[in-house]
Protein backbone atom coordinates (compact mmCIF):
# COMPACT_ATOMS: atom_id res chain seq x y z
CA UNK A 1 0.00 0.00 0.00
CA UNK A 2 1.49 3.41 -1.30
CA UNK A 3 0.47 6.29 1.67
CA UNK A 4 2.28 9.35 2.17
CA UNK A 5 4.22 9.19 5.42
CA UNK A 6 1.38 12.11 7.16
CA UNK A 7 -1.95 9.67 6.50
CA UNK A 8 -0.56 6.27 7.43
CA UNK A 9 0.07 7.93 10.87
CA UNK A 10 -3.16 8.98 10.80
CA UNK A 11 -4.53 5.46 9.98
CA UNK A 12 -2.31 4.13 13.03
CA UNK A 13 -3.15 6.67 15.45
CA UNK A 14 -6.84 6.58 15.19
CA UNK A 15 -6.57 2.79 14.97
CA UNK A 16 -4.68 2.85 18.38
CA UNK A 17 -7.86 5.38 19.72
CA UNK A 18 -10.13 2.91 18.30
CA UNK A 19 -8.72 -0.44 19.85
CA UNK A 20 -8.14 1.70 23.37
CA UNK A 21 -11.95 2.71 23.10
CA UNK A 22 -13.09 -0.73 21.97
CA UNK A 23 -10.78 -2.47 25.05
CA UNK A 24 -12.33 -0.31 27.57
CA UNK A 25 -16.24 -1.27 26.70
CA UNK A 26 -18.11 -3.43 28.87
CA UNK A 27 -20.87 -2.71 26.34
CA UNK A 28 -21.21 -4.42 22.71
CA UNK A 29 -23.40 -1.69 21.71
CA UNK A 30 -20.36 0.51 22.63
CA UNK A 31 -17.36 -1.33 21.05
CA UNK A 32 -19.62 -1.42 18.12
CA UNK A 33 -20.02 2.24 18.04
CA UNK A 34 -15.82 2.60 18.27
CA UNK A 35 -15.60 -0.15 15.66
CA UNK A 36 -17.58 1.91 13.11
CA UNK A 37 -15.08 4.46 13.08
CA UNK A 38 -12.61 2.44 11.49
CA UNK A 39 -15.10 2.40 7.93
CA UNK A 40 -14.92 6.07 8.14
CA UNK A 41 -11.35 6.75 9.38
CA UNK A 42 -10.37 4.87 5.76
CA UNK A 43 -12.88 6.46 3.83
CA UNK A 44 -11.94 9.42 5.00
CA UNK A 45 -7.83 8.55 4.33
CA UNK A 46 -8.58 7.65 0.62
CA UNK A 47 -10.62 10.59 -0.10
CA UNK A 48 -7.37 12.66 -0.41
CA UNK A 49 -5.56 9.40 -1.60
CA UNK A 50 -6.48 6.79 -3.23
CA UNK A 51 -4.91 3.60 -2.70
CA UNK A 52 -6.59 0.15 -4.00
CA UNK A 53 -5.77 -1.57 -1.04
CA UNK A 54 -7.34 0.98 1.07
CA UNK A 55 -10.71 0.23 -0.81
CA UNK A 56 -10.20 -3.52 0.29
CA UNK A 57 -9.74 -2.29 3.67
CA UNK A 58 -12.62 -0.27 3.86
CA UNK A 59 -15.03 -3.05 2.23
CA UNK A 60 -13.92 -5.44 4.88
CA UNK A 61 -14.48 -2.72 7.01
CA UNK A 62 -17.90 -1.84 6.22
CA UNK A 63 -19.17 -5.34 5.95
CA UNK A 64 -18.06 -6.27 8.76
CA UNK A 65 -19.41 -3.15 10.38
CA UNK A 66 -23.07 -4.33 9.03
CA UNK A 67 -23.22 -7.48 10.12
CA UNK A 68 -22.02 -6.81 13.44
CA UNK A 69 -24.29 -4.37 14.21
CA UNK A 70 -27.52 -6.07 12.63
CA UNK A 71 -26.46 -8.97 15.32
CA UNK A 72 -25.99 -6.31 17.83
CA UNK A 73 -29.68 -5.11 16.77
CA UNK A 74 -31.21 -8.76 17.09
CA UNK A 75 -29.38 -9.42 20.57
CA UNK A 76 -31.16 -6.16 21.87
CA UNK A 77 -34.70 -6.99 19.90
CA UNK A 78 -34.17 -10.79 21.43
CA UNK A 79 -34.84 -11.73 17.78
CA UNK A 80 -31.65 -13.77 17.62
CA UNK A 81 -30.21 -17.54 19.72
CA UNK A 82 -26.87 -16.35 18.60
CA UNK A 83 -24.93 -15.13 21.52
CA UNK A 84 -22.29 -12.33 21.48
CA UNK A 85 -20.44 -10.43 24.11
CA UNK A 86 -17.98 -8.30 24.68
CA UNK A 87 -14.94 -11.02 24.32
CA UNK A 88 -16.18 -11.08 21.05
CA UNK A 89 -14.55 -6.87 20.29
CA UNK A 90 -11.40 -7.83 22.27
CA UNK A 91 -10.80 -10.58 20.22
CA UNK A 92 -11.71 -7.84 17.19
CA UNK A 93 -9.57 -5.19 19.02
CA UNK A 94 -6.73 -7.78 18.86
CA UNK A 95 -7.17 -8.04 15.42
CA UNK A 96 -7.23 -4.07 14.63
CA UNK A 97 -4.06 -4.41 16.82
CA UNK A 98 -2.30 -6.56 14.39
CA UNK A 99 -3.58 -4.98 11.43
CA UNK A 100 -2.09 -1.44 12.66
CA UNK A 101 1.44 -3.24 13.42
CA UNK A 102 1.44 -4.47 9.46
CA UNK A 103 0.39 -0.76 8.57
CA UNK A 104 3.06 0.72 10.65
CA UNK A 105 5.98 -1.67 9.12
CA UNK A 106 4.26 -1.41 5.59
CA UNK A 107 3.40 -5.06 5.55
CA UNK A 108 0.43 -6.87 3.78
CA UNK A 109 -2.68 -6.87 5.66
CA UNK A 110 -4.54 -9.58 3.53
CA UNK A 111 -4.17 -11.95 6.57
CA UNK A 112 -5.22 -10.13 9.14
CA UNK A 113 -8.36 -9.03 7.00
CA UNK A 114 -8.99 -12.08 6.70
CA UNK A 115 -9.27 -12.88 9.78
CA UNK A 116 -11.10 -10.05 10.88
CA UNK A 117 -13.50 -11.64 8.33
CA UNK A 118 -14.03 -14.89 9.95
CA UNK A 119 -14.18 -13.41 13.20
CA UNK A 120 -17.36 -11.52 12.03
CA UNK A 121 -18.78 -14.61 10.12
CA UNK A 122 -18.39 -16.97 13.31
CA UNK A 123 -21.34 -14.54 14.70
CA UNK A 124 -23.64 -14.96 11.44
CA UNK A 125 -26.54 -17.11 11.50
CA UNK A 126 -24.05 -19.54 9.54
CA UNK A 127 -21.01 -19.24 11.21
CA UNK A 128 -22.98 -20.12 14.29
CA UNK A 129 -24.25 -23.03 12.74
CA UNK A 130 -21.19 -24.35 11.38
CA UNK A 131 -19.33 -23.69 15.31
CA UNK A 132 -22.63 -25.77 16.65
CA UNK A 133 -21.39 -29.04 14.29
CA UNK A 134 -18.12 -28.58 15.58
CA UNK A 135 -16.40 -27.24 12.94
CA UNK A 136 -13.50 -25.01 14.19
CA UNK A 137 -14.38 -21.95 12.15
CA UNK A 138 -12.19 -19.69 14.70
CA UNK A 139 -8.46 -20.83 14.19
CA UNK A 140 -6.40 -18.52 15.30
Amino acid sequence: MKLSENYRKQIIEELQFIIKKMNESKDIGEALYYYTGTRALIQRIFNFEFDPHLIFIHFVFNNTCTSIAGLVDQIKRRTTIIPMNIDFFHKLSKLLNDLTQCIEKEELTYEVLEKISVLTYSITGNGHYLQQKGVKVIAF
